[in-house]
Protein backbone atom coordinates (compact mmCIF):
# COMPACT_ATOMS: atom_id res chain seq x y z
CA UNK A 1 0.00 0.00 0.00
CA UNK A 2 1.15 3.48 -1.04
CA UNK A 3 1.31 5.58 1.72
CA UNK A 4 4.44 8.10 1.63
CA UNK A 5 6.65 8.58 -1.35
CA UNK A 6 9.33 11.11 -2.01
CA UNK A 7 9.56 13.59 -5.32
CA UNK A 8 12.58 15.54 -6.26
CA UNK A 9 12.26 17.61 -9.34
CA UNK A 10 15.27 19.72 -10.34
CA UNK A 11 15.39 22.11 -13.42
CA UNK A 12 18.57 22.11 -15.02
CA UNK A 13 17.89 26.05 -15.59
CA UNK A 14 18.14 26.93 -11.84
CA UNK A 15 16.12 29.97 -12.55
CA UNK A 16 12.51 27.66 -13.26
CA UNK A 17 9.56 27.56 -10.79
CA UNK A 18 9.13 23.83 -10.37
CA UNK A 19 6.91 23.72 -8.25
CA UNK A 20 4.86 25.80 -10.66
CA UNK A 21 5.39 23.92 -13.62
CA UNK A 22 4.45 20.29 -12.06
CA UNK A 23 1.63 18.74 -9.76
CA UNK A 24 2.77 16.35 -7.15
CA UNK A 25 -0.42 14.86 -5.33
CA UNK A 26 -1.13 11.82 -3.33
CA UNK A 27 -4.60 10.45 -3.57
CA UNK A 28 -5.22 7.04 -1.11
CA UNK A 29 -2.95 4.56 -3.01
CA UNK A 30 -2.02 6.96 -6.01
CA UNK A 31 0.68 9.23 -6.38
CA UNK A 32 0.42 11.52 -9.63
CA UNK A 33 3.65 13.68 -10.91
CA UNK A 34 2.16 15.74 -14.17
CA UNK A 35 2.94 18.79 -16.28
CA UNK A 36 1.04 21.51 -14.73
CA UNK A 37 -0.11 22.14 -18.82
CA UNK A 38 -3.50 22.34 -20.35
CA UNK A 39 -3.30 18.80 -21.74
CA UNK A 40 -1.93 17.31 -18.41
CA UNK A 41 1.03 15.11 -20.07
CA UNK A 42 2.54 13.06 -17.55
CA UNK A 43 5.70 12.70 -16.27
CA UNK A 44 5.63 10.02 -14.07
CA UNK A 45 8.62 8.02 -12.09
CA UNK A 46 11.43 9.37 -14.45
CA UNK A 47 14.94 10.50 -14.19
CA UNK A 48 15.92 12.70 -17.38
CA UNK A 49 12.66 14.20 -18.20
CA UNK A 50 12.38 17.19 -20.44
CA UNK A 51 9.07 19.84 -21.00
CA UNK A 52 8.36 21.56 -23.56
CA UNK A 53 5.84 23.76 -22.50
CA UNK A 54 7.45 27.06 -21.91
CA UNK A 55 8.77 29.28 -24.54
CA UNK A 56 8.00 28.18 -28.72
CA UNK A 57 11.68 27.38 -29.49
CA UNK A 58 12.82 26.91 -25.54
CA UNK A 59 13.38 23.30 -24.33
CA UNK A 60 13.36 22.68 -20.90
CA UNK A 61 14.67 19.84 -19.44
CA UNK A 62 14.41 18.20 -15.57
CA UNK A 63 15.63 15.34 -13.56
CA UNK A 64 12.83 13.48 -11.52
CA UNK A 65 13.10 11.39 -8.90
CA UNK A 66 10.69 9.38 -7.00
CA UNK A 67 11.14 7.12 -4.26
CA UNK A 68 8.39 4.93 -3.63
CA UNK A 69 7.57 1.22 -1.53
CA UNK A 70 9.08 -1.56 -2.83
CA UNK A 71 6.14 -3.47 -5.00
CA UNK A 72 4.15 -0.24 -6.18
CA UNK A 73 2.65 -0.77 -9.28
CA UNK A 74 3.85 2.17 -11.49
CA UNK A 75 2.68 3.64 -15.05
CA UNK A 76 4.96 5.79 -17.26
CA UNK A 77 4.16 7.93 -19.94
CA UNK A 78 7.21 10.16 -21.44
CA UNK A 79 8.29 11.24 -25.05
CA UNK A 80 11.84 11.52 -25.16
CA UNK A 81 13.23 11.36 -21.56
CA UNK A 82 15.24 8.46 -20.39
CA UNK A 83 13.56 5.96 -17.72
CA UNK A 84 15.15 3.76 -15.02
CA UNK A 85 14.94 2.29 -11.82
CA UNK A 86 16.55 0.32 -8.76
CA UNK A 87 14.96 -1.90 -6.37
CA UNK A 88 11.54 -4.17 -6.57
CA UNK A 89 8.88 -2.47 -8.75
CA UNK A 90 5.44 -4.24 -9.10
CA UNK A 91 3.58 -4.39 -12.10
CA UNK A 92 4.96 -1.74 -14.27
CA UNK A 93 4.15 -0.17 -18.13
CA UNK A 94 6.33 2.33 -19.78
CA UNK A 95 5.45 4.11 -22.93
CA UNK A 96 7.56 6.19 -24.66
CA UNK A 97 8.76 7.89 -28.28
CA UNK A 98 12.58 7.35 -28.29
CA UNK A 99 14.11 6.56 -25.03
CA UNK A 100 16.45 4.42 -22.98
CA UNK A 101 14.38 2.49 -20.18
CA UNK A 102 16.78 0.10 -17.91
CA UNK A 103 14.43 -1.49 -14.91
CA UNK A 104 15.91 -3.66 -12.01
CA UNK A 105 13.03 -5.90 -11.01
CA UNK A 106 9.59 -5.89 -11.49
CA UNK A 107 7.54 -8.14 -9.57
CA UNK A 108 4.89 -8.81 -11.44
CA UNK A 109 3.64 -7.78 -14.85
CA UNK A 110 5.72 -5.95 -17.78
CA UNK A 111 4.35 -3.66 -20.25
CA UNK A 112 6.83 -1.43 -22.84
CA UNK A 113 6.05 0.40 -25.66
CA UNK A 114 7.94 2.62 -27.50
CA UNK A 115 9.30 4.45 -30.99
CA UNK A 116 13.00 3.73 -30.46
CA UNK A 117 15.71 3.28 -28.06
CA UNK A 118 16.95 0.75 -26.14
CA UNK A 119 15.19 -1.61 -23.12
CA UNK A 120 16.93 -3.82 -20.74
CA UNK A 121 15.45 -5.24 -17.99
CA UNK A 122 17.41 -7.44 -15.16
CA UNK A 123 14.28 -9.60 -14.28
CA UNK A 124 10.21 -10.24 -14.65
CA UNK A 125 8.61 -12.51 -12.81
CA UNK A 126 5.43 -12.47 -14.66
CA UNK A 127 4.52 -12.09 -18.36
CA UNK A 128 6.30 -9.08 -20.64
CA UNK A 129 5.02 -7.45 -23.29
CA UNK A 130 7.36 -4.97 -25.59
CA UNK A 131 6.20 -3.70 -28.91
CA UNK A 132 9.29 -1.08 -30.18
CA UNK A 133 9.70 0.65 -33.91
CA UNK A 134 13.61 0.16 -32.97
CA UNK A 135 16.64 -0.61 -30.51
CA UNK A 136 17.85 -3.10 -28.62
CA UNK A 137 15.61 -5.57 -26.44
CA UNK A 138 17.50 -7.22 -23.49
CA UNK A 139 15.91 -9.32 -20.66
CA UNK A 140 18.28 -11.01 -18.23
CA UNK A 141 15.04 -13.88 -17.21
CA UNK A 142 11.50 -13.97 -17.50
CA UNK A 143 8.67 -15.91 -15.21
CA UNK A 144 5.67 -15.50 -17.53
CA UNK A 145 4.94 -15.80 -21.65
CA UNK A 146 6.96 -12.88 -23.48
CA UNK A 147 6.03 -11.66 -26.63
CA UNK A 148 8.10 -8.96 -28.48
CA UNK A 149 7.48 -7.38 -31.51
CA UNK A 150 10.20 -4.42 -33.23
CA UNK A 151 10.73 -3.34 -36.62
CA UNK A 152 14.31 -3.60 -35.97
CA UNK A 153 16.80 -4.63 -33.36
CA UNK A 154 18.75 -6.91 -31.55
CA UNK A 155 16.64 -9.10 -29.43
CA UNK A 156 18.69 -10.66 -26.79
CA UNK A 157 16.98 -13.20 -23.52
CA UNK A 158 19.01 -14.63 -21.36
CA UNK A 159 16.66 -17.17 -19.64
CA UNK A 160 12.37 -17.64 -20.39
CA UNK A 161 10.85 -19.81 -17.92
CA UNK A 162 7.58 -19.20 -20.30
CA UNK A 163 6.59 -19.23 -23.60
CA UNK A 164 8.02 -16.76 -26.26
CA UNK A 165 7.15 -15.20 -29.75
CA UNK A 166 9.55 -12.82 -31.12
CA UNK A 167 8.14 -11.10 -34.70
CA UNK A 168 11.12 -8.35 -35.87
CA UNK A 169 11.92 -7.07 -39.41
CA UNK A 170 15.66 -7.49 -39.53
CA UNK A 171 18.18 -8.26 -36.68
CA UNK A 172 19.36 -11.23 -34.84
CA UNK A 173 17.41 -13.24 -32.18
CA UNK A 174 19.19 -14.85 -29.15
CA UNK A 175 17.55 -16.78 -26.57
CA UNK A 176 20.33 -18.58 -24.11
CA UNK A 177 17.74 -21.16 -22.51
CA UNK A 178 14.08 -21.23 -23.60
CA UNK A 179 11.93 -24.16 -21.52
CA UNK A 180 8.96 -23.42 -22.90
CA UNK A 181 7.57 -23.34 -26.44
CA UNK A 182 9.32 -20.26 -29.02
CA UNK A 183 7.89 -19.07 -32.05
CA UNK A 184 10.37 -16.65 -33.81
CA UNK A 185 9.75 -14.92 -37.12
CA UNK A 186 12.45 -12.41 -38.74
CA UNK A 187 12.52 -10.77 -42.09
CA UNK A 188 16.26 -10.89 -41.72
CA UNK A 189 19.07 -11.72 -39.29
CA UNK A 190 20.14 -14.96 -37.54
CA UNK A 191 18.14 -16.80 -35.00
CA UNK A 192 19.74 -18.42 -31.43
CA UNK A 193 18.52 -20.97 -29.37
CA UNK A 194 19.31 -22.32 -26.58
CA UNK A 195 18.09 -25.89 -24.79
CA UNK A 196 18.45 -26.99 -21.47
CA UNK A 197 20.57 -30.11 -21.24
CA UNK A 198 17.87 -33.42 -21.21
CA UNK A 199 15.55 -31.78 -22.78
CA UNK A 200 13.60 -32.48 -26.01
CA UNK A 201 11.81 -30.19 -28.30
CA UNK A 202 10.09 -30.50 -32.19
CA UNK A 203 11.94 -28.51 -34.36
CA UNK A 204 9.54 -26.55 -37.16
CA UNK A 205 12.68 -24.11 -38.79
CA UNK A 206 12.47 -22.44 -42.24
CA UNK A 207 15.42 -19.77 -43.36
CA UNK A 208 15.48 -18.60 -47.30
CA UNK A 209 19.39 -17.77 -47.68
CA UNK A 210 20.77 -19.37 -44.66
CA UNK A 211 21.56 -22.53 -42.49
CA UNK A 212 19.82 -25.07 -39.89
CA UNK A 213 22.96 -25.69 -37.12
CA UNK A 214 22.38 -27.92 -34.04
CA UNK A 215 25.25 -29.47 -31.74
CA UNK A 216 22.66 -31.50 -30.63
CA UNK A 217 21.17 -34.72 -32.18
CA UNK A 218 18.11 -34.73 -35.05
CA UNK A 219 15.70 -37.22 -35.62
CA UNK A 220 12.75 -37.61 -37.66
CA UNK A 221 10.92 -39.64 -35.09
CA UNK A 222 8.63 -38.40 -32.76
CA UNK A 223 10.84 -37.02 -29.60
CA UNK A 224 10.70 -39.16 -26.23
CA UNK A 225 9.68 -37.32 -23.03
CA UNK A 226 7.42 -33.97 -22.76
CA UNK A 227 8.81 -31.55 -25.77
CA UNK A 228 8.80 -28.05 -26.12
CA UNK A 229 7.95 -26.78 -29.66
CA UNK A 230 10.71 -24.41 -31.22
CA UNK A 231 9.27 -22.72 -34.35
CA UNK A 232 11.66 -20.28 -36.68
CA UNK A 233 10.85 -18.60 -39.32
CA UNK A 234 13.55 -16.36 -40.94
CA UNK A 235 14.22 -14.73 -44.45
CA UNK A 236 17.76 -14.63 -44.77
CA UNK A 237 20.11 -15.89 -41.80
CA UNK A 238 21.36 -18.94 -39.51
CA UNK A 239 19.08 -20.64 -37.31
CA UNK A 240 20.96 -22.34 -34.42
CA UNK A 241 20.15 -24.39 -31.89
CA UNK A 242 22.29 -25.20 -29.04
CA UNK A 243 22.94 -26.10 -25.75
CA UNK A 244 22.16 -23.53 -22.91
CA UNK A 245 24.91 -21.66 -21.81
CA UNK A 246 25.13 -21.75 -18.11
CA UNK A 247 23.07 -18.81 -17.03
CA UNK A 248 20.52 -18.05 -13.90
CA UNK A 249 17.49 -19.23 -13.70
Amino acid sequence: ELTEARVTIQARDADLPVDKLFRVELTGNRLEVAEQSEHGSFLQSVLGGDLRGIGRDRRIEFDIVIELPAGSTVKVGVGSADVSSTGRLGTTSVSSGSSKVALELVDGALQLRGGSGHAEVHQVTGSCHVRGGSGLVRIGEVGGALSVAVGSGEVAIGVAHGSVRVRSGSGSTVIEAAEQDVDVASSSGPVTIGLRPGQPARLDVATGSGRLNTEMPVQDSAPVGEAITIRARTGSGDVTVRRAATVAG
